[in-house]
């Protein structure tokens, strides 16, 4: 579990430095938004898909978050964290298109970077194939101790 929050904290400080340096300021919520979509991307990271396909569903989340979280915060309870109403092709302005294209792109080192740590971290990396390999050769083990059983059963059944 600490090791989660590990990743979740360096998330939401990267989050929270790449909102300092593009926009100039920051909120203390940009941190617990930036781990909650750090954690994410070390979810997608673990799909057998090929690594633009994984930038692009990260993205779509990130901005989907943002969204959220806007709408909530932005809007509702009106902290003015963001605005990107001044950008082209935003939503409210919670979001807008640049900026779903930057979190596609930065996706892929978000990715490596939740890669790396994960092996320091957890001592072994955590890939799709490495669980799918697991998986099925305790199935395999299971089914075969199933068929001795079920041969064993048969025999006993012949000798009464």
């Amino acid at each position: 579990m600490a090791k989660k929050i590990w990743l979740s904290c360096f998330g939401g400080y990267s989050y929270f430095l790449l909102e300092l340096i593009f926009n100039g300021n920051s909120s203390w919520f940009s941190f617990i938004l930036g781990g909650i979509c750090f954690r994410f991307i070390g979810k997608i990271r673990l799909f057998n898909l090929n690594n633009i396909y994984k930038c692009i569903i990260c993205g779509i989340i990130i901005t989907f978050v943002e969204f959220s979280t806007g709408i909530i915060f932005n809007l509702m309870l009106n902290w003015k964290m963001w605005d990107y109403s001044t950008l082209p092709f935003n939503i409210l302005g919670q979001i807008c298109l640049p900026f779903s294209l930057i979190w596609i792109v930065l996706s892929f080192p978000a990715i490596k970077i939740d890669e790396i740590l994960t092996k320091k971290i957890y001592f072994h990396p955590l890939s799709n194939c490495d669980v799918n390999e697991n998986l099925s050769t305790n199935l395999n083990n299971n089914v075969k101790s199933r068929i001795k059983i079920s041969q064993q059963k048969i025999k006993d059944a012949n000798i009464t």
